[in-house]
C-alpha cells in the first residue's frame, strides 16, 4: 500500500478522481441536451439520427474500458490517467470545429459522431484507473466512505452541468464552444494530475508473458469490434430501416466477433474477462446494472426530447428541469457514505435500482401539456438515488462475490456493462420508438414507448436485485 497521505493530499486526490467522473457525464450530456440543437446544423442529418451524439460517446467507453484498466495495470494508473484527460482534451477540440467540416463540403454529422467516438475513449481510460487509484490511495476508514461517495456523487452533478452549459451555448448559437470549454478544462486536469495522482507501481505479471499477452490485445480486438458492430446496427437501423442489408449483416458480424471474443477469453493466459470468475451471482449484479444504466439513459434523452419537441422548451430552460437532480445528488452521496460498510448494501442496491422504475413509470405517463410540477419534477427527485448508488454498491457487492484474485477488475466491469448498456439502449429505444410512430405524427406515443421499454428494462433489474437479497 502506498504511504498515508496528508489530509491536503487526500483532499486534492478526491477532488482531481471526481473531476474525471464530473467530466465523464459532462461529455456524456454534451449529446443528450442540446442534441436537436446540434442536429439543425447539419442539414443531411437523417431524421432522429441525433441519437447518435450519445450512442458512439457511450460505445467507445463500454468497449473499451476493460481494456483502459489492464493498461494501468500494466504501465502504472498516473500516466494511463494522464493519457485520457490529454485525449479527451484533443477530440473533445476536433469535435468542436464540426461546423468547419460541413461547411467545407464534408460529412459533418459523420466526423462529428466519430469525434463523439474518439472523446469516450478518455473516460475510460481515466474513470476506471481513476477509482482503482483512490482505493489503493486510501486506507479502509470513514473518510474513504465520503470520498467515494464524493466520486459518485459527481455523476449526476457533472451531467447536469454539462446539460447547462452545453445548452447555454447552443441557446447562443454555439454549441462548438462547449466541446471548446471541455477540451480546455480537460487539460486542466491533466495538469492537475501530474501534480496530485501518486505514483503506483505496475502490476508485476509473470516474466515470460510478452504484452500482447500481457494485455490480452486479442480479446481488446475481438471484443472492442464485436461490440461496436453490434451497437452500430442497432443504433443504425431505426434510421436506414432493418430491410436495408448492411444492418442485419453488421449485427451478425457483431454477434460473431463477440462468440469469438468470448472463446477467446476461455483460452487467454491473462483474460481481459475472466468468465470461470463470473458465477451466477456476478452475473446477475452486472445484468442489474446494465439494466438500470439503460434504463437511465433512455429516461434521460426520452426526458429532453419531450421538453424540446412536445413541449417547445429550449435546451437551456429544459438542462434547468434537471437542477434537482446535481441538488439531491449531494445528500444521497451522504448517504452512500453511511451505507457502504454496513449491511445494508443489498437493500440500498435494491432501493437504487427501483429508483429508476419509479422515474421512468413517471415519464412514461405524463401527458405533453402538464405542468412540469407533476410528473417531471417528481421523477428528477427519484433518479439521483439510482445514479449515485448503483455504481459504487454494483462495485462493491461485486467484489464480494467474485472469486480471489479477480475483484481488481470489478471497477472496468461496472464501467463497461453500464456505458455499452446505454449505448446499445439508445438504439433499442430508438427502434421502438421508430415503430410505434411509424407516421411520424405520434411524437408522443414514440416517445412514450421508448420510456415503456426503460420500464421494462428497470424492472427486470428489480427482478435481478430481489433475487439477490435472497
Amino acid at each position: 500500500r502506498p504511504e498515508p497521505l496528508s489530509s491536503a493530499k487526500e483532499s486534492f486526490l478526491v477532488t482531481v478522481v471526481s473531476l474525471y467522473q464530473f467530466l465523464m457525464f459532462a461529455g456524456l450530456a454534451q449529446g443528450v441536451a442540446p442534441a436537436l440543437t446540434i442536429a439543425e446544423s447539419f442539414p443531411d442529418i437523417p431524421s432522429g439520427q441525433h441519437s447518435w451524439f450519445t450512442a458512439a460517446y457511450t460505445l467507445a467507453i463500454g468497449a473499451f474500458a476493460l481494456t483502459a484498466e489492464r493498461l494501468g495495470d500494466v504501465f502504472g494508473r498516473k500516466p494511463v490517467i494522464i493519457t485520457g484527460c490529454l485525449w479527451f482534451a484533443l477530440w473533445s477540440l476536433l469535435a468542436g470545429f464540426s461546423v468547419n467540416v460541413q461547411n467545407g463540403g464534408a460529412d459533418g454529422t459523420a466526423y462529428l459522431c466519430f469525434c463523439r467516438a474518439m472523446q469516450g475513449l478518455g473516460p475510460a481510460l481515466c474513470v476506471a484507473n481513476g477509482f482503482s487509484v483512490l482505493e489503493k490511495a486510501l486506507p479502509p476508514s470513514q473518510r474513504k466512505d465520503m470520498a467515494l461517495a464524493f466520486f459518485s456523487a459527481a455523476a449526476p452533478v457533472g451531467f447536469v452541468v454539462g446539460a447547462v452549459m452545453s445548452s447555454l451555448f447552443a441557446y447562443n448559437d454555439s454549441w462548438e464552444w462547449s466541446f471548446f470549454v471541455l477540451a480546455a478544462v480537460n487539460i486542466s486536469a491533466a495538469g492537475l494530475s501530474l501534480l496530485v495522482v501518486p505514483r503506483q507501481a505496475p502490476r508485476k505479471g509473470p516474466y515470460d508473458h510478452t504484452i500482447w499477452v500481457q494485455l490480452d490485445i486479442s480479446g481488446t480486438l475481438l471484443g472492442s469490434s464485436g461490440l461496436a458492430l453490434f451497437s452500430f446496427a442497432w443504433n443504425q437501423a431505426p434510421a436506414v430501416g432493418w430491410r436495408t442489408p448492411y444492418t442485419y449483416f453488421i449485427l451478425i458480424i457483431g454477434a460473431m466477433l463477440l462468440a469469438a471474443f468470448f472463446y477467446n477469453e476461455t483460452a487467454a493466459a491473462n483474460p481481459l474477462l475472466p468468465l470461470r470468475a463470473l458465477t451466477s451471482r456476478p452475473n446477475l449484479i452486472l445484468g442489474c446494472t446494465a439494466a438500470v444504466w439503460a434504463c437511465f439513459i433512455i429516461w434521460a434523452f426520452y426526458s429532453f426530447q419531450t421538453h424540446e419537441v412536445l413541449r417547445s422548451w429550449d435546451p437551456l430552460l429544459a438542462s434547468a428541469g434537471f437542477v434537482p437532480v446535481a441538488v439531491e445528488a449531494v445528500a444521497v452521496g451522504l448517504l452512500l457514505a453511511y451505507l457502504m460498510p454496513g449491511e445494508e448494501v443489498y437493500w440500498a442496491f435494491f432501493a437504487a435500482v427501483l429508483s429508476f422504475l419509479l422515474a421512468s413509470i413517471l415519464m412514461a405517463t405524463a401527458p405533453s401539456d402538464q405542468t412540469y410540477w407533476a410528473n417531471t419534477f417528481v421523477s428528477t427527485l427519484f433518479a439521483p438515488l439510482g445514479m449515485v448508488l448503483t455504481t459504487p454498491l454494483a462495485t462493491i457487492l461485486l467484489r464480494q462475490n467474485l472469486a480471489d484474485g479477480h475483484q481488481g477488475v470489478a471497477n472496468g466491469l461496472v464501467l463497461a456493462v453500464s456505458s455499452y448498456a446505454m449505448s446499445l439502449a439508445m438504439g433499442i429505444a430508438r427502434t421502438v420508438e421508430v415503430q410505434v410512430d411509424s407516421s411520424g405524427t405520434e411524437k408522443l406515443s414514440g416517445f412514450h414507448g421508448a420510456q415503456y421499454l426503460g420500464i421494462g428494462l428497470s424492472g427486470l433489474a428489480v427482478i435481478c436485485a430481489t433475487v439477490l437479497l435472497v
